[in-house]
């Protein structure tokens, strides 16, 4: 059964601890119907790729390292082999997994016809879409306060001179006195 990561600090370990081996990120989910159908086939293939470190990351323990890897969907597979990302997998499809699996077990990165990203890459374009989000949330939020009703204060009651003047929709009538 792969290791179960749940922190970022945990996966940089983990990850660092693989150094040349192939590293499969698995984010799955308990309640997740597909990641429940490829549980048997990714026992069969730790066994068949012993030195594939498999990484298991719960959906719902660890949503912080699924938000910063951009996964959507469950199950997804990342492949990891010295930092670089080789290749992204989302949704269920064993047979594209294996041949991922199969081309990269005892790929030599520095062969590689394109560079690939690092995973240090991956998390920082997750922090900047947080940032991102962040900041339109906070406009949003001040947008729905300058929109508030704005209530006014009378001269007299910023002076501090007794009560605010207030308007009864009553015109005064002037009554002599007799």
């Amino acid at each position: 059964m792969p290791s179960e990561v749940k922190s970022l600090a945990e996966l940089e370990s983990k990850i660092s601890e693989a150094g040349d081996k192939l590293v499969l990120l698995y984010f799955g989910a308990l309640w997740c119907r597909p990641c429940k159908i490829a549980a048997p086939k990714l026992a069969e293939l730790e066994k068949e790729y012993p030195d594939m470190t498999m990484l298991k990351i719960d959906a719902d323990e660890a949503d912080e390292l699924c938000f910063l890897f951009g996964v959507e969907i469950l199950p997804s597979f990342i492949c990891i082999k010295e930092t670089l990302v080789l290749y992204e997998l989302h949704g269920l499809n064993i047979e594209k997994l294996i041949e991922i699996i199969q081309k990269y077990y005892n790929c030599d990165v520095k062969t590689l016809k394109e560079k690939p990203k690092t995973y240090i890459n991956m998390i920082e374009a997750g922090y900047k879409k947080i940032k991102e989000i962040k900041a339109l949330i906070e406009a949003t939020l001040k947008d729905e306060v300058s929109e508030l009703p704005v209530t006014t204060r009378t001269s007299t009651e910023i002076k501090g001179k007794g009560k605010p003047g207030t308007k009864t929709g009553k015109p005064k009538v002037f009554q002599p006195k007799p």
